[in-house]
């Protein structure tokens, strides 16, 4: 169906006509800002289904006064930034003053903003021309800086162009180039070469950021439907070399390419995934993906995660989960010829992360182009699944049943009985999720043999 944007930009603003009123009242104007224009535009999401945000020339106080007056929820969690929160059906918005000004202290994660009355001076000072566009109530959009020229050519430049407007604005916030990266992967648009030239020469600006936030745009990319495009723009502009070190290896060798191609098929949840993928390829590269012994060991592979992890100041679980994902034990030739007990108590070690991990191996039979050699492997461990799963799942309270019936004390000797039942449902001794007293007759039994 083509798109029709006046019956999108009358489907969003029905939406909110009664907000836009509430500030029209009062003398103040209220417009959509940004994404949700960009994307209505560019027909990249339903009016439903846009990420909406509101810019205001009320100051915060008067943004305040406003919603009290209408009986409207707010937050005032960003105040200090001119934001203030509200709640419009199922939906938070952010309704944010205008800000003429907005910079970054060399490694804050919060900036130093003023605030104005011009949506003017609020639009230029906006990452790109794309999103400094704005919706007013009218219906009419604000297109001061060739927004949506700039859709239309599938182009990524800042608001006013040019080399040295292009450096004002990255040099303000250097995370920018980040943002280009990630808004090149998520709609495979081209930077410009003056938006290019800027953004090596204030890549080592890099380094004031705080590592928080490079991390967020980051992820955003991974997950992103282009993450090849900015990717290989973030290593043209040397903006890689400051963020991502680790990944240089991969986007250097002839296999990128190939690399990209896989990552973009793997699922986006969990952006873990996406993680692993990219950091084995940088510690596998040059490497031949079918065989094993081209492999780094597991332990180099995980020591790439642990780095990047400091650096980015990975939360534990971010860290533990990749690092298990890299640990990719088997090559396709071993894992077709691996014997049951082994493939159980591999299933049984890796849970939660089996699904993940065979993922990977896809991944990585698709680069070897050897898929067809890893689908009985894939076969055998789905018939491992459901109920058939070798992932140990005992009675509810089974340790006070063994001190009750086996007469144990609180201690280690309950928690190695329960560790032997364990492995022997892995290792296919005894069912899973069976009863306790089979499980205890078992017990028994060992006893009395090793007696």
């Amino acid at each position: 169906m083509p798109h029709d944007e006046a019956q999108a930009i009358q489907d969003l603003l029905s939406s909110y006509a009664g907000l836009f009123g509430f500030f029209e009242a009062e003398g103040e104007e209220l417009v959509i800002v940004g994404g949700a224009v960009r994307d209505l535009i560019a027909a990249a999401a339903l009016p439903a289904k846009l990420d909406v945000d509101f810019a205001t020339s009320a100051l915060p106080d008067k943004t305040i006064d406003i919603l009290k007056k209408n009986k409207l929820r707010f937050f005032t969690t960003g105040i200090r930034f001119g934001t203030i929160s509200t709640i419009h059906g199922e939906k938070t918005l952010e309704l944010t003053t205008y800000r003429p000004d907005e910079s970054y202290t060399p490694g804050s994660r919060k900036p130093e903003v003023s605030f104005g009355t011009s949506l003017e001076a609020d639009l230029i000072r906006r990452d790109l021309s794309i999103n400094a566009m704005a919706l007013r109530s009218d219906g009419s959009i604000v297109d001061l800086f060739g927004g949506r020229e700039a859709i239309a050519a599938r182009r990524l430049e800042v608001p006013g162009g040019g080399l040295e407007r292009t450096r004002i604005i990255l040099r303000d916030d250097p995370l920018r180039i980040l943002r280009i990266a990630r808004f090149a992967a998520r709609l495979d648009y081209r930077a410009t070469d003056e938006t290019t030239t800027a953004a090596t020469e204030c890549a080592p600006w890099l380094q004031t950021i705080s590592h928080e936030r490079w991390k967020a745009e980051l992820d955003k990319l991974l997950v992103a439907p282009h993450p090849a495009a900015g990717l290989r723009w973030l290593q043209q502009t040397g903006a890689l070399r400051e963020v991502l070190p680790e990944a240089l290896p991969l986007l250097e060798s002839d296999g990128f390419d190939r690399w990209c191609e896989a990552l973009q098929q793997l699922p986006t949840e969990p952006h873990h995934l996406r993680w692993a993928w990219l950091l084995l390829g940088a510690a596998m590269a040059g490497a031949e993906a079918g065989d094993a012994t081209t492999w780094p060991e597991a332990s180099v592979r995980q020591q790439t995660v642990a780095l990047l992890a400091d650096r980015l100041k990975w939360s534990n679980e971010e860290r533990q989960v990749v690092s298990e994902l890299v640990a990719l034990p088997h090559s396709t030739a071993q894992l077709a010829a691996l014997p049951e007990l082994e493939l159980r108590r591999w299933i049984a070690r890796t849970e939660p992360r089996v699904a993940d991990q065979c993922a990977l191996l896809v991944a990585l039979t698709q680069i070897g182009g050897e898929g067809a050699a890893l689908a009985p492997f894939l076969a055998r461990v789905e018939a491992l699944s459901g109920d058939a799963t070798p992932v140990p799942q005992l009675p509810l309270g089974f340790g006070k049943v063994l001190m009750t019936e086996l007469g144990l004390q609180p201690g280690p000797a309950v928690g190695q009985a329960v560790e032997a039942v364990k492995q022997a449902i892995v290792d296919g001794l005894l069912p899973n999720r069976g009863e306790a007293h089979d499980y205890l007759a078992w017990l028994r039994n060992r006893a009395e043999t090793d007696a």
